[in-house]
């Protein structure tokens, strides 16, 4: 393996000064001069079984001209082995395979056995090919595994390395080649057997939620360094997912003991960059984790290979202190609000008056999107538009510029209620349920930014035309934030970063809010418990002066009622994003029943009375 082993196994890998040299360009004389390099050493497991003792041993030679650049003509690379390790002749017992590397796909590879402790590699440029420049770069010149049997990993190992290896290089000079005269091995290494062991990830569990305190399991081999090294876990960063992040948790959310065989951490809302700094939009989303292992200067000594992770929906937490050893972070839950039945809404004079270009009332648009989240979760919020000037409201509704100025708009949770209690949490982790503190979301300010044209906002319509903004469809987002939900990566979810990415509040959104809503209902830490709304606004919708009409769906039939229903001329069924499904011709005069097998979601039902198009009414299908 470029290395001799003497009694011990021995195992080879780079030091600081040799990594140093890496970067380097230097010169040793006056002539030309090849070094070959080991890399990219590691140790794995041959298979899963429990009690294996069988490895591969990986590596990469590369090679980098010392002094002038030459074009290579062929390497021969002779390297003595430990058989008692090993076995003899590992070329014709197959245990050696090696591969070029990319830099060197025109030339051949060949593998054989000049002595049974002893492998040679060559190679050579293939004829008619060009042949490669040597510069002072290193370049990869081929990969080797070795399969290993019985090998004991723990012993720890008194690495040493023999520098005489026979090794020759040839340099292209026309149609003839010439030997390089000067060869030399870049070898002075001190290391210990746990250091090149892969980590090897084996089970997780791949579908998780994040903010709801569950566990991210990790199973796997050498997952826990050694010594004065740390482990952390990176996450993908849901925030920013246009540029991709890794963050990470606070120390306070891994659990403790760890193991070489088991990490644990809680999924973060809440976390970290790399650097260890946070601004609150740091947080795991849908994409991929790996285990890091850190130096005790936090420097990387090695990580996993990447693996799928899908964050169904994230939840707010809350960061805290814990001692002066670190933080940790905790769940948000709902209260009764001030009126000690449900969170107030209300509206600042420059949002009250607000309309869009054709005279629609922002806070209309604001009321039906309040509507839609009460009859997909019963969320108990309520508008109260004398609220504003008694100063008695949780929420507040602003046309201004948000804290984010280059936000459509933006939702902050101003206060909370601090309660130092614990309720049980139902999150899904191997010891579910659990108990954990969690605190009470007090106030939210939802900002609309008012530096936006005018043109761009619709209030009147929840899906508008191409580079528009709807209202509604804004409002049905921000109001999932000020109830805790955080943005998601899952495209197509209502939560999602993006603007428009959904007109209707998707599964994701209702899982989610249901999730908080259940948990703030059982909480025993205030003196009264946040409840669902028993009764929600249904589809009404006044067509013309004295004529109104409401809809739902019972029975496999969307059910039409009017007083002056023969009014209606044609009824026009659209799914949420805008596609028309049926439409029917009306001759009743207070009630049409329409056949509809459909599936659960929002539908758009739009009105044509005695040709005139009437505004779209909204119908839930709960089933």
């Amino acid at each position: 393996m470029l290395i001799a082993l003497h009694g011990n196994p021995q195992i080879l890998k780079l030091n600081k000064h040799e990594l140093d040299l890496l970067e380097s360009q230097f010169s040793i004389g006056g002539t030309e001069c090849a070094e070959y390099i080991i890399k990219n050493l590691q140790i794995s497991q041959s298979n899963n079984l429990v009690g294996s003792t069988s490895y591969y041993v990986d590596f990469d030679i590369d090679i980098r001209s010392l002094e002038q650049v030459f074009k290579l003509r062929r390497s021969e690379i002779s390297m003595e082995y430990s058989t008692s390790l090993l076995g003899e002749n590992v070329v014709s017992s197959n245990n050696i395979t090696a591969t070029l590397g990319g830099d060197f796909e025109n030339y051949s590879l060949s593998l054989s056995d000049s002595a049974p402790n002893k492998v040679t590699v060559n190679i050579q440029k293939i004829l008619g090919q060009i042949a490669n420049d040597v510069n002072n770069f290193q370049s990869k010149i081929y990969h080797a595994s070795i399969y290993i049997q019985n090998f004991d990993l723990s012993a720890i190992l008194n690495l040493t390395v023999d520098e005489n290896f026979d090794l020759k290089t040839f340099k292209e000079d026309g149609i003839n080649e010439i030997e390089i005269e000067c060869n030399q091995y870049n070898a002075d290494i001190n290391i210990t057997i746990d250091q090149l062991l892969t980590i090897n990830i084996t089970d997780y569990n791949q579908s998780v939620y994040g903010g709801t305190k569950t566990l991210l399991t990790i199973e796997g081999d050498n997952l826990l360094p050694l010594g004065n090294e740390s482990v952390e876990v990176w996450f993908t960063n849901a925030e920013n997912a246009d540029n991709f992040e890794w963050i990470k948790p606070y120390a306070g959310d891994y659990i403790f003991p760890q193991s070489s065989t088991k990490i644990e951490v809680y999924v973060p809302s809440y976390g970290l960059e790399l650097d260890g700094t946070s601004n609150n939009q740091q947080y795991a989303g849908t994409g991929m984790f790996k285990l890091i292992h850190k130096d005790f200067n936090g420097a990387i000594v090695k990580e996993s290979e990447p693996e799928d992770i899908t964050v169904i929906y994230s939840v707010v937490n809350k960061y805290y202190q814990q001692g002066t050893g670190g933080g940790q972070t905790q769940p948000i839950m709902l209260t009764t609000g001030v009126t000690n039945n449900e969170y107030v809404i209300a509206y600042t004079p420059a949002f009250s008056d607000k309309k869009d270009q054709n005279n629609n009332y922002f806070k209309d648009a604001f009321q039906n999107a309040l509507d839609e989240w009460c009859l997909s979760t019963n969320l108990n919020y309520i508008v109260d538009e004398n609220a504003f000037q008694t100063g008695n409201y949780d929420l507040l509704v602003d046309y201004n510029i948000p804290q984010s100025a280059d936000a459509i708009a933006f939702t902050i949770l101003t206060n909370y209620i601090d309660e130092n209690c614990s309720i049980e949490i139902d999150n899904n982790s191997p010891n579910h349920p659990e108990t954990h503190e969690v605190d009470f979301i007090d106030n939210i300010t939802i900002t609309f930014n008012s530096s936006l044209d005018q043109l761009v906002w619709d209030a009147g319509s929840l899906i508008p035309t191409s580079g528009i903004y709807s209202v509604e469809q804004v409002s049905l987002h921000e109001l999932g934030h000020a109830h805790g939900l955080r943005h998601t990566n899952n495209q197509g979810e209502l939560m999602y970063y993006a603007a428009n990415s959904s007109y209707s509040i998707t599964n994701e959104s209702v899982d989610a809010s249901n999730y908080l809503q259940d948990h703030s209902s059982s909480q025993n830490c205030l003196n009264t418990t946040y409840a669902k709304r028993t009764s929600c606004t249904t589809g009404i919708l006044e067509v013309e002066e004295n004529l109104k009409i409401s809809s739902r769906y019972s029975n496999n039939e969307i059910v039409i009622s009017s007083n002056n229903l023969n009014l209606i001329d044609e009824i026009y069924i659209y799914s949420i994003d805008g596609k028309l499904l049926k439409v029917v011709s009306n001759n009743q005069y207070i009630e049409k029943r329409i056949p509809f097998d459909a599936e659960i979601g929002i539908y758009i039902i739009t009105y044509s009375a005695k040709s005139k198009s009437i505004d779209s009414d909204k119908l839930l299908i709960m089933k």
